[in-house]
């Protein structure tokens, strides 16, 4: 998050960020003792992140709000199975979020 902020925020903004829930892409299957550490992903098991949010302008509330991030369609996108390190599914969806959000201003939905 603090790359999206140094990348998409303007001069003068300040963007508070407090993570209140996290379930990330995939299920762990417990029962699988040949692989404990693999996450297995179905297109029921979607991301979502819980935060609250603040964004200030020169000291000036400018929206704040608390919302549940999520992609219920992450398997669908495309490029995002391309190597690119752990929690890809869930980096490209607040990647997503904060521009809708914070670049584009688009209200929640």
């Amino acid at each position: 998050m603090e790359r999206l902020g140094a990348r998409y925020l303007t001069a003068g903004q300040t963007l508070t960020i407090a993570v209140m829930d996290i379930d990330l892409a995939g299920r762990k299957e417990t029962w699988r003792t040949d692989v404990p550490d693999i996450r297995i992903m179905t297109d029921v098991t979607w991301p979502a992140i819980t935060l609250r949010y603040t964004l200030t302008q020169n000291g000036a509330d400018v929206m704040s709000g608390t919302e549940t991030v999520k992609d219920m369609n992450y398997l669908m996108r495309g490029g995002v199975g391309l190597p690119g390190g752990t929690l890809r599914y869930e980096k490209a969806m607040l990647n997503d979020w904060f521009k809708a959000r914070f670049v584009n201003r688009r209200p929640r939905s």
